[in-house]
């Protein structure tokens, strides 16, 4: 796992960080590209597609009867990081003469904030469609352990040996 990631910011932003000692995570309604949760829906819905598997157990886990109930998440919030220290595209959207460069170690933060909220998820950008297809494959199959151990619950439950 990555251990020092880089968060571009302007000095206003900056300001506010060392004042609070927190980073802000956004809803990603607010993001500054509207349409990139709804990619996220379309990678997904081509996965269920061709992948049962990954379909029952999203279905399964993900849904709002489980997911919302049992992580209290009914919204989802992200913040940016970049793996380069020196981008120059970063500098251009985030200085505009006035911009920083944190590098930050992110398995601390990860785990800290874990204690608190509970689930956190570091996922990396891909921009390659082939990739993003088979990260989301790979992400949705970690879970199915936690999948086949609630089916049995289920099936215990139903025959009443519980």
């Amino acid at each position: 796992m990555i251990e020092t990631i880089y968060h571009y910011t302007s000095g206003d932003g900056l300001m506010g960080i060392l004042k609070s000692s927190e980073l802000h995570c956004s809803h990603i309604s607010f993001l500054n590209d509207p349409s990139e949760h709804k990619y996220f829906d379309t990678i997904l819905s081509r996965l269920f597609k061709t992948n049962h598997d990954c379909k029952s157990i999203y279905e399964e886990l993900f849904s709002e009867s489980y997911f919302g109930i049992t992580y209290g998440i009914h919204d989802y919030y992200v913040l940016s990081f970049s793996k380069n220290d020196d981008s120059l595209s970063m500098w251009n959207y985030y200085a505009k003469g006035n911009g920083y460069n944190l590098g930050i170690n992110i398995n601390n933060i990860i785990e800290r904030n874990r204690k608190e909220f509970g689930v956190i998820f570091m996922v990396e950008l891909l921009y390659n469609e082939v990739q993003q297809y088979q990260q989301l494959k790979k992400f949705i199959k970690s879970f199915k352990k936690i999948y086949l151990s609630i089916r049995i619950l289920m099936i215990t439950i139903r025959k009443g040996t519980f």
